[in-house]
């Protein structure tokens, strides 16, 4: 009996909570950083750390390779040369971003950080400063992301050529479209009419879609 009872802990314990995908997807590179901050250990790893803070709160870079912060991370990342260390600072930074960006509880962000490799130490630490300065980096790693260029305004007209230099009577219809993006640049061209309506039943049935995905009962939750 104590061997069944003792059996049936084991397979509770294996099989208890959800198993976490990693925080974000690993090539060669990331592992190899991540490798190295597990082989440094918690003390250079929690220096690094610091420092890619600092940088991204301040804007100003402290880990040139003539710097003395860089040779004092190099030194402490010893065994793996400043290959190694900008893998790491990769591996790290990759991961601070991804884990600020998520929004994820604590819980959730400590498994799916550990699900990449790094040691429980490590991982509880990067969570820690993650959440810890939610607010500060996410205002500056808000601004590094990349604007992308959107739609500011969008006017057309309906231009009918009646006649050609080789026809004395055409009467071709044609839209004249201008769009002007958010940057501020104009651009001009001509839509034949049957695309004109292609482009009006698109733009109709994808707000018509949405409309439909909005009033779902699992997004008024």
């Amino acid at each position: 009996m104590a061997a069944a009872l003792n059996r049936n802990i084991s397979i509770k314990e294996v099989s208890s909570g959800p198993v976490l995908p990693p925080l974000i997807s690993l090539d060669a590179g990331l592992k190899a950083g991540v490798s190295a901050c597990n082989a440094a250990g918690q003390a250079a790893f929690r220096a690094l750390l610091q420092m890619i803070v600092q940088e991204l709160v301040s804007g100003a870079p402290t880990h040139s390779k003539n710097s003395d912060a860089n040779a004092k991370i190099v030194s402490m990342f010893s065994g793996v040369g400043e290959e190694g260390v900008g893998a790491a600072k990769a591996a790290v930074g990759a991961t601070l971003a991804a884990c600020v960006r998520g929004g994820k509880e604590e819980a959730d962000a400590l498994g799916a950080v550990s699900a990449m490799g790094f040691s429980q130490p490590l991982a509880k630490d990067l969570v820690d400063v993650a959440l810890g300065k939610r607010d500060a980096l996410q205002g500056v790693l808000g601004r590094d992301v990349p604007k992308s260029t959107g739609l500011g305004r969008l006017r057309w007209r309906l231009d009918v050529a009646i006649s050609s230099s080789s026809l004395a009577k055409v009467m071709r219809t044609v839209l004249l479209m201008e769009v002007t993006t958010t940057g501020g640049k104009i651009v001009t061209f001509e839509v034949p009419p049957d695309k004109f309506a292609e482009l009006r039943y698109g733009v109709a049935k994808a707000l018509q879609e949405a409309g439909t995905i909005e009033a779902h009962p699992v997004l008024r939750i």
